[in-house]
């Protein structure tokens, strides 16, 4: 245990060897503290300096799995014509609008998936995926590891990752992917499927057969649709 303890100093503190533990180099205090002496310099670390060190080194950033709405996000802009995504202040429940080729990507009365867009902005500046070279919070664009990732996932249902198809018939224009799985809460299929109690999208499908699918939605209401490709 000594030597872990040893070699852990030896790294906090930058030491080549020259790090001892021994009499007069290292003092505790009620084992609240310790006092390392490298070379001239003497460094006053506490238990908790040494236990949130110890944790940053053993754990791992997570490696970064996008969400759906990142997913969609990430494609839609690669895929659009100026390649700029807007974040717009509005007076509303999500604070912001989240605009991709002049378009918002959620309704205007859609308040729970004008959050959650919101939110995966804010997931993927922190990824570094949305770079801001104005510095303004406002006009982002895909790094180059956003245009990466949006490389893997094109094509792709950001939801139940099957592949989708483009139904846009204007070549001249971008790329419009949607999902024929009728089993996804994404797919074409449900994309005006509303809760009757509540109004919000459904959050997952719980049965389906011929000319009907059964959902619970964002709220937890149960509900069931006719399937209407529109």
């Amino acid at each position: 245990m000594l030597g872990k303890l040893v070699e852990f100093f030896k790294g906090l503190f930058g030491g080549k060897g020259g790090t001892q533990l021994g009499s007069g180099n290292v003092s505790t205090s009620v084992a609240r503290s310790v006092t390392v002496t490298a070379g001239r310099d003497a460094q006053h670390v506490t238990v908790a300096d040494i236990v949130n060190n110890i944790t940053h080194a053993a754990v791992p950033p997570p490696a970064f799995e996008p969400r759906p709405d990142e997913a969609e996000i990430l494609t839609r802009l690669a895929d659009s014509r100026d390649k700029t995504l807007l974040l717009v202040r509005l007076d509303s429940v999500a604070g912001f609008a989240v605009l991709i080729d002049a378009k918002e990507l959620a309704g205007p009365r859609d308040a729970e998936a004008g959050l959650r867009y919101v939110e995966a902005v804010g997931r993927l500046r922190e990824h570094k995926l949305l770079v801001d070279h104005a510095g303004d919070g406002q006009v982002f664009h895909l790094s180059a590891e956003g245009r990466e990732w949006a490389r893997k996932l094109r094509g792709k249902c950001p939801e139940c990752g099957r592949p989708t198809a483009n139904v846009g018939d204007d070549p001249a224009r971008p790329p419009v992917w949607e999902c024929g799985n009728a089993r996804c809460v994404r797919s074409r299929w449900h994309r005006d499927a509303r809760c009757p109690t509540c109004g919000k999208r459904p959050s997952v499908v719980t049965d389906g057969g011929v000319n009907f699918t059964s959902f619970l939605c964002e709220d937890g209401h149960p509900f069931t649709t006719s399937s209407s490709k529109s």
